[in-house]
This record gives structure tokens, C-alpha cells and sequence, in this order.
């Protein structure tokens, strides 16, 4: 009886979720063929691109993305004897046009700033300048995806 209960109660839990995997945004998305150059992070954003629009095996090509990622730095506060605060601006340049007529749809800029530096050591303060290039790539690659289908939405309708 006991065991029947638990069987029940198995059928009854599993009957209720939803176990198919469905993405309607990713869906939405027409077939884009990406270019960047062939640096570390524009490789990187190229590939969160594509993840993010599931496009690692078509063939034929709607829309073609062109985007490249310049980072540059600047010290923001230095203090006699102390580590300079620096401020990186992480500048994404980005085209998406039309791959049949070659007329552009959009050409926009992303454009964020942000401070570090309060790491002493110089192996920690490299590490932590790597890591946060790629959180940004990784973010702005997500910016990039969601301004599209905005733009592609308001050209359907």
C-alpha cells in the first residue's frame, strides 16, 4: 500500500509539469549570419551570439550582423601611494542589414563604463580585467539579440 501511494503520488507530480523545452523568443529570430573580427572577445561575442540565436547549423541567411567590441581605459582616482582606480568603457559597434537587398536595418552602438582596480596584485588585477571583459561581452551580446528582435518586431508590423 505504501508503495502504491508513492507510485500515485509519482504520477500525479509528474503529470502536472510541462518537461518539453520551448523557447518562443529564440524562435522569433530569423536566420542572421554573424561576422566579428577574429580577436579573443569578438570571437567570444560572435559565439554568445550565436548561441543566443541557436544558429550554429543553417544554411541560408536572412539578415547578416556585423558587430565589434573596442575596450579602453582611463585612470579615474589616484591616491599618493595607493592602486589607481581605472574605468574601462566597453564600446559595441554593431550593423544588422538586409542580406538580399544590402540595405541596413539597424546600426547602433552600445555603449558601457565601469570602474575597477582594487586588486594589489598584478597576476589578480589581470585576471579580474579578463574576467570582467567577458561578463560584458556575455551581457551585451544579450543587449544586442533583444534590440533586434525589438526592431525586426516593429519592421514586421
Amino acid at each position: 500500500m505504501k508503495y502504491l501511494s508513492y507510485l500515485l503520488f509519482f504520477i500525479i507530480l509528474s503529470s502536472c509539469g510541462n518537461f518539453q523545452k520551448t523557447s518562443e523568443s529564440i524562435s522569433k529570430i530569423p536566420q542572421i549570419i554573424i561576422k566579428t573580427s577574429n580577436d579573443k572577445y569578438d570571437a567570444l561575442l560572435k559565439y554568445e551570439l550565436k548561441k543566443l540565436t541557436k544558429l550554429f547549423y543553417q544554411t541560408k541567411y536572412k539578415y547578416e550582423l556585423k558587430a565589434n567590441i573596442t575596450f579602453s581605459y582611463d585612470t579615474v582616482m589616484k591616491i599618493k601611494g595607493k592602486n589607481a582606480l581605472k574605468e574601462m568603457t566597453i564600446k559595441l559597434n554593431y550593423t544588422l542589414t538586409n542580406f538580399s537587398t544590402n540595405v541596413k536595418v539597424i546600426e547602433d552602438k552600445i555603449i558601457r563604463r565601469t570602474n575597477y582596480g582594487s586588486i594589489s596584485s598584478l597576476y589578480g588585477s589581470n585576471k579580474s580585467e579578463n574576467h570582467m571583459k567577458e561578463r560584458y561581452v556575455k551581457k551585451l551580446s544579450k543587449t544586442v539579440i533583444n534590440k533586434i528582435k525589438f526592431a525586426l518586431t516593429k519592421i514586421e508590423n
